[in-house]
């Protein structure tokens, strides 16, 4: 159990993320499926990967990047302009668009 619990900081230490240490401790108990007579739902192993969730918390991006310069682009030009002469279908796009990438940012 302790050289498990060695590599698996090794492993972190070396920058890691934490749910990849989740994944090798899955890998070799699917080989070894008793490890110093414990398995993998041992409170040691369940303590050490909270452990490193905590320390390094999984990073998320809160939105989905966007071209917006490409899509201006594209609303500048017929069949979106001039609004005067636009379609009402193509002007409700552009206003739905509008709306919602603002509400987004």
């Amino acid at each position: 159990m302790t050289s498990i619990l060695e590599f698996l900081t090794m492993i972190f230490n070396k920058g890691a993320a934490a749910a990849t240490l989740r994944v090798q401790l899955a890998a070799i108990f699917n080989f070894h499926l008793w490890v110093d007579g414990l398995n993998m739902s041992h409170k040691l192993f369940k303590a050490f990967l909270k452990e490193t969730f905590h320390m390094r918390p999984p990073v998320k991006t809160p939105y989905s990047p966007r071209n917006l310069n490409f899509m201006h682009s594209r609303i500048i030009l017929p069949p979106f302009k001039p609004a005067s002469s636009c379609d009402l279908k193509y002007l409700s796009w552009k206003t739905i668009f509008l709306v919602a990438i603002t509400s987004v940012c």
